[in-house]
């Protein structure tokens, strides 16, 4: 008779970013770009057809449509038009969103991010503030720099999960042809020579990259980087949203310390570090959690 076998945990960990970056930073870009963001949710991989299932009734309850893509820059364009009164223009693949009021997207936007917890997502999020780093590092640098960090903060957590088999699949948003080609060639790199952790032993040995229009985790991912990018920016619902819905997921030291290991400054800088702190201290004072403690790395 045959023994009963042990589940084998693995992870979908969807990536997508907010924000630009470049090279050559003008004042002006770096006003209406100070940060550059990556974010990743990890979610067991039993739990992306509860999250499929969870993107196709939202949408349709909130737009009356299945096939169509909200993304977070969707609802600013329609809060200028809404709220603001503004004459906004609409690209081709936009056109849907005369149809759709402002109130509608946020509210599937903020009914998605109310699940992160039923999904048991852990979420990722890498900062360059270019606000304070002013360094030029190309932009294809800074893209492996991100990626690098969060494969090391998914390596160690489904290493923590399951030592022995547990797995973790990579999916990023889909960018342009060569950039893909280059990002596969860094992240096989990594994967095979190692860096601060010498092998690793619990992620896929290539990255996925998907349209995003196709996929509920990367439309998911897009809401917490955009709505991280509103809270480091100070933006009032954006603040909320980030600590309503998202905040609670983000992966955590055991003393609660978020800064290096669910928010991670990129690269490793002391004036980076200083404004990450600086902005989670002033905006979580009254939690009562100390940034303070040990940086991991």
């Amino acid at each position: 008779m045959l023994g009963v076998r042990n589940k084998m945990k693995t992870i979908f960990a969807f990536i997508d970013d907010a924000g630009n970056y470049q090279a050559e930073r003008s004042a002006r870009f770096t006003k209406r770009n100070p940060y550059f963001i990556k974010s990743c949710v990890m979610i067991p991989s039993e739990k992306w057809k509860v999250l499929s299932n969870y993107r196709h009734s939202l949408i349709k309850k909130y737009t009356g449509q299945q096939m169509q893509e909200i993304k977070w820059n969707h609802i600013w364009k329609l809060n200028l038009r809404d709220n603001k009164k503004k004459d906004i223009s609409y690209k081709n693949n936009e056109l849907f969103l005369k149809n759709i009021p402002y109130k509608n997207a946020l509210s599937y936007a903020e009914e998605m991010l109310t699940h992160l917890p039923d999904l048991e997502a852990k979420v990722l999020c890498t900062v360059t503030p270019s606000c304070v780093y002013t360094k030029k590092v190309s932009e294809i640098k800074m893209e492996q720099w991100h990626l690098q960090d969060i494969m090391q903060r998914i390596e160690m957590e489904v290493s923590y999960q399951d030592p022995i088999t547990g797995l973790a699949v990579i999916f990023c948003d889909q960018m342009s042809d060569d950039n893909e080609t280059d990002i596969k060639e860094r992240y096989y790199n990594l994967f095979c020579q190692g860096d601060f952790i010498r092998e690793y032993k619990h992620i896929m040995d290539s990255v996925c990259f998907l349209n995003s229009h196709q996929s509920a985790g990367i439309q998911l991912a897009d809401f917490v980087a955009g709505a991280f990018n509103g809270f480091m920016r100070g933006f009032d619902k954006s603040e909320k949203i980030f600590a309503l819905r998202i905040y609670s997921c983000v992966r955590r030291r055991m003393n609660g310390q978020l800064i290096g290991y669910g928010i991670i400054d990129v690269p490793k800088n002391q004036s980076c570090r200083k404004h990450l702190e600086d902005k989670f201290n002033a905006d979580f004072i009254s939690s009562g959690i100390n940034y303070n403690d040990d940086i991991p790395f």
